[in-house]
């Protein structure tokens, strides 16, 4: 097939000359390495993900030769000629490696923009990679690249090593005919128009090409008369990823209708296999062959249906382990002339999952996945607008932690900070779901439910659920002033939504009218205000973007490790009853009290909900109150609490969040009546003498902008003396939120690390405990 022109000259020289794409200078270039220290230093603070990707990334750069052509890449003469080099700059870029500072990279794109390949698997690689350039300037380049790619295909929708001829090719197999469909869907993703035509072909082709066993093989034969193939591991992924693509282009008029698209069975029956063969050492009926295709296939199939577990089983942190285990000192994989392409499938694969999951679509028993685009869209939309890397999840609600040994186990997996639950029929749940879905929002987490095709049936249960889960709360509607409407896209106007509050955060947030539509559709003018919710919601959950997406809902670690000959101490604390809500986050006592056992054998005893007239100095030396709303003290209670003091116990009063009406109500009705409280100083016991020597902390980002420069990193505990003695300990700022450890937009206290640190000092002074020693 004859290659048309692609571009126009002056269009390359506006749109790559500026970038630099064509500028050669040695002295005005970047270098490609830095100093070893500095090397060194940034490397220290990456995950192990992130440092293997940036071996994987350094090794294919050192590949990439002066006239941009990787070293190992095949013949001109050889069908595959151009796919090495194509395949390597599509996972630096999907890795974030920025082209325009990075002389080897930068010379691999010129060499890619200007090469004749008449190969199908590198031109597939090309679109892939002008996809993930992401900049609107590239479209028409995309465009031309995507149409030659479409008349590539056979009649009946089948890829072979080169285009088709006639509408036949000589020989083809499913993973180039998958590797092209993935490259046209991620075009047209990018806005390049692709033809209805074109899908019906290809769902055609693949749903012919699935076997009885429900697998997918490289191609099918003749076998007895009947068509058959081998099916593998690959092969099935690769199958299953290209039938959802298809369906999802196909069925959306019954996607908008909340309707089945009527061909989920081949779907089910490609999981089934995969599931049953699942095997993350070796490539499922092919042992050691082709194993990073394998993983490559694996990783586009969990991209597109968001299928992270199979069978109970995390494949994709298994994967990442096992990549990492497989890496070499020079940080390729695999051996000889396919070294290249390998370690650029081992890159796609790891560098998914170095964006945070900020969303898990929870998948229960009924309707819940009747729009199955729309968290795909939502978090590329994001991951567009706020430029990093987010991803999201199919979790099965059974697979949520139930119990500290499972959420240690589940920590590789990261449910991000919600979970999203859509429902177009009854949902019915368990006791036990119900306190999975607990367990997951006292870490942190917050619940996002749409009545999808606006079921009011599913609002409904969705009121009787929220009573089962938070008994004291109820859905009420969300003020306008909400950051869900202000954070940043003032064009979001107040809607029906109904939320759950503790008073410091959104618990649960439902939409009685359905979100999913607009967000299956995809964000057109039309949609806009809809992914608007979104931004601003992701920006409410990550303060501004300052915090990661996916902060791990468990307990924090450890300060200091614990002598095993250390003496066993006490730690008393009363939590104070009121009018108010006493305990708006459960999970900051099981926290601070796993950090006292964990790291200083100390145990916290708890008294919880006590009644001011039953405080006794001697039983509860150290009392507490919190909340996060206005309350009210009878005269009763003031009398008993400052009775409580002057008997020698000491109080500690916290605004919960920060609270404003927490703060008015404790000075108004307490405070003012006990005397003047004073800024506690620097050198006293609570900072200098505990297991943290405190003289600097951090705030939350939005009071550390409220401060003078000269306060911005003093703790300000404040403090009411009764002679010599400590009566009062009064924190206006938050402590509570930061021992569950999440970040929140607006939030007025101290960093998660500090309101630990502090916590732990306070309760050490004020139960008498020394500070332990140095092993």
């Amino acid at each position: 097939m004859t290659r048309p022109a692609r571009w126009h000259f002056t269009f390359l020289v506006s749109l790559f000359l500026t970038a630099g794409v064509w500028a050669e200078g040695v002295a005005t270039s970047t270098p490609e390495t830095k100093p070893v220290a500095d090397r060194q230093e940034r490397r220290s603070h990456k995950t192990p993900v992130e440092q293997s990707v940036a071996s994987g990334c350094a090794y294919l750069l050192k590949q990439i030769g002066p006239d941009g052509v990787c070293k190992t890449e095949w013949p001109v003469k050889d069908a595959r000629y151009g796919s090495q080099t194509m395949v390597a700059i599509y996972a630096l870029l999907k890795a974030g490696v920025d082209y325009r500072t990075t002389p080897a990279l930068k010379r691999a794109v010129r060499w890619a923009l200007t090469a004749e390949l008449d190969g199908v698997m590198a031109n597939a690689y090309r679109v892939e990679a002008l996809a993930a350039l992401q900049d609107d300037r590239a479209k028409p380049l995309l465009a031309s690249e995507t149409k030659w790619l479409l008349r590539a295909a056979s009649a009946s929708g089948q890829y072979g090593p080169k285009a088709a001829t006639d509408g036949t090719v000589a020989r083809y197999d499913n993973i180039t005919t998958a590797t092209a469909l993935f490259a046209i869907h991620d075009a047209s993703a990018r806005g390049v128009a692709v033809p209805l035509s074109f899908w019906t072909r290809m769902r055609d082709h693949f749903l012919a090409e699935q076997q009885p066993d429900g697998g997918w093989g490289f191609r099918t034969h003749l076998r007895d008369a009947k068509p058959f193939a081998y099916t593998y591991g690959s092969a099935t992924a690769a199958g299953t990823a290209a039938v959802r693509i298809c369906l999802d282009e196909l069925a959306r008029k019954q996607y908008i209708h909340c309707k089945p698209s009527g061909n989920e069975a081949a779907l089910e029956t490609g999981m089934a296999w995969l599931t049953k063969r699942l095997n993350i050492q070796q490539h499922p009926n092919k042992g050691v062959e082709r194993y990073y295709q394998w993983m490559y296939m694996l990783s586009r199939l969990g991209e597109m249906t968001g299928r992270r577990h199979m069978g109970g089983t995390d494949w994709f942190s298994r994967g990442q382990a096992e990549l990492i285990r497989r890496q070499h000192p020079d940080g390729s994989w695999s051996y000889g002339p396919h070294r290249t392409e390998a370690t650029s499938l081992a890159v796609l694969f790891l560098s998914r999952g170095t964006g945070g999951a900020f969303l898990s679509k929870l998948q229960y028993p009924g309707r819940w996945n009747s729009r199955p685009r729309d968290a795909d869209h939502v978090t590329g939309h994001l991951s567009y607008t706020f430029e990093r890397p987010l991803s999201w999840q199919v979790v099965n609600i059974d697979s949520l932690p139930a119990s500290d040994e499972e959420e240690r186990k589940a920590v590789g997996a990261g449910f991000g900070r919600i979970v999203y639950l859509s429902g177009a029929g009854p949902m019915n749940l368990t006791d036990t779901q119900i306190a999975k879905l607990r367990r997951f929002v006292d870490r942190g987490g917050m619940i996002l439910s749409e009545s999808a095709c606006d079921r009011a049936a599913f609002t409904l249960d969705i009121h009787r659920t929220a009573q089962r889960l938070f008994g004291r709360y109820r859905l009420l509607k969300l003020s306008p002033e909400s950051p869900v409407f202000t954070a940043q896209f003032k064009g979001v106007k107040p809607t029906e939504l109904l939320a759950i509050h503790n008073g410091i955060r959104p618990l649960w947030i439902h939409s009685p009218r359905q979100l999913s539509l607009a967000w299956q559709m995809g964000p057109a003018e039309a949609n806009r205000p809809t992914f608007d919710l979104m931004g601003n919601l992701f920006l409410m959950l990550t303060d501004m973007g300052s915090a990661s997406p996916d902060v791990p809902i468990v307990a924090p670690a450890g300060l200091t490790q614990a002598k095993a000959d250390a003496p066993r101490r006490v730690a008393e604390l009363a939590i104070l009853r009121h009018s108010g809500d006493t305990n708006p986050e459960p999970q900051a006592w099981r926290n601070l009290a796993r950090l006292l056992k964990r790291n200083y054998d100390v145990t916290l005893r708890l008294t919880r909900n006590l009644p001011p007239r039953a405080l006794d100095p001697l039983r509860h030396p150290v009392a507490y109150l919190t909340g996060a709303t206005s309350f009210t003290l009878s005269k009763t209670d003031r009398r008993a609490i400052a009775d409580y003091i002057a008997r020698g116990g000491t109080l500690i009063v916290e605004a919960a969040g920060g609270s404003k009406a927490f703060n008015a109500s404790a000075r108004n009705q307490l405070l003012a009546g006990l005397g003047k409280n004073v800024q506690l100083p620097l050198n006293h016991a609570i900072y200098t003498a505990g297991p943290s020597k405190i003289d600097r902390v951090r705030f939350r980002r939005s009071l550390h902008r409220k401060l003078y420069k000269e306060a911005r990193y003093r703790p300000r505990l404040r403090a009411v003396y009764f002679g010599q003695r400590l009566g009062v300990i009064y924190s206006p700022e938050d402590l509570t939120a930061g021992l569950v450890g999440y970040p929140m937009k607006g939030m007025q206290g101290y960093v998660p690390r500090d309101a630990r640190r502090l916590m732990v000092n306070l309760l050490f002074h004020l139960n008498g405990l020394q500070k332990p020693s140095t092993p």
